[in-house]
C-alpha cells in the first residue's frame, strides 16, 4: 500500500530527529457533492539551523488551497505584503503593484509584488535575490513572501507578520525536502527581521 504524504513526512521527521505534528480534520464543505466530506490536513516540522527555528508547514484545505513552505516570524507589527517569484513572460501582463530592486540583473529575473519600495529594499538584497533564484532552479514553483500570519496551525509563529518560502504543492521527496530545509533556512537567515 502506498504511503500518504503525512506518513512520508512523519517518517522523514523521525529519521532526522525533528519535532513534528500533524492533523487531518474531516468537515462538510460549503459546496457539498452528495454529502461528501472534505479532509483538511496539515503537517508541521520544526527545523533548527543557524540557532534559529524555522517551521516547515504543508497544508491542504481539501479543495482549493494546497501549499508547503518554510516560515519564521518576521515582525511584531503589520507590514506590507511582499511576494517575490522568478519572472515569467506573462508577468508583463499583470496589473499588480510591481516593484524593482534597482539592480538590473535581479529586476530582469524577479517579479516583485509589493505596495512599498522600502519593504522591497529591506527584504530583497542582491545576495538574497541571487540565493532565491538559485533555489528556484531546484524547487519550482516557488515564491518568497512576507505576509500577515495566516498559519494558525503553527502556533510557534506568534508574531503578526511572517516571512517564508512557499510552493503550491507538498514537498515529500526526501532529497528535495532536505535541500528545501537547508537552502531555505540559509536564505531566510539572511533576511533581517523587524
Amino acid at each position: 500500500m502506498e504511503k500518504s504524504s503525512i506518513e512520508i513526512l512523519t517518517e522523514f521527521a523521525k529519521k532526522n530527529d525533528l519535532k513534528y505534528w500533524s492533523n487531518i480534520h474531516a468537515t462538510k464543505g460549503l459546496i457539498q457533492h452528495r454529502g461528501s466530506l472534505i479532509n483538511i490536513k496539515y503537517f508541521v516540522l520544526e527545523y533548527i539551523n543557524h540557532s534559529s527555528s524555522y517551521y516547515f508547514g504543508a497544508f491542504d484545505s481539501g479543495h482549493s488551497s494546497v501549499y508547503s513552505g518554510l516560515f519564521e516570524n518576521y515582525s511584531k507589527k503589520k507590514v506590507h505584503e511582499l511576494k517575490v517569484s522568478p519572472k515569467f513572460w506573462f508577468d508583463s501582463l499583470s496589473f499588480k503593484s510591481k516593484r524593482k530592486t534597482g539592480i538590473s540583473e535581479l529586476d530582469k529575473k524577479l517579479s516583485i509584488n509589493c505596495e512599498s519600495d522600502k519593504m522591497v529594499k529591506d527584504v530583497v538584497s542582491p545576495k538574497i535575490g541571487m540565493e532565491f533564484l538559485k533555489l528556484s532552479r531546484r524547487i519550482a514553483p516557488i515564491e518568497l513572501i512576507v505576509d500577515d500570519n495566516y498559519l494558525e496551525f503553527i502556533p510557534n509563529l506568534d508574531w503578526i507578520s511572517i516571512v517564508g518560502i512557499r510552493t503550491n504543492r507538498w514537498i515529500t521527496e526526501k532529497t528535495e525536502l532536505r535541500q528545501f530545509l537547508e537552502e531555505g533556512s540559509k536564505l531566510l537567515n539572511l533576511i533581517r527581521k523587524n
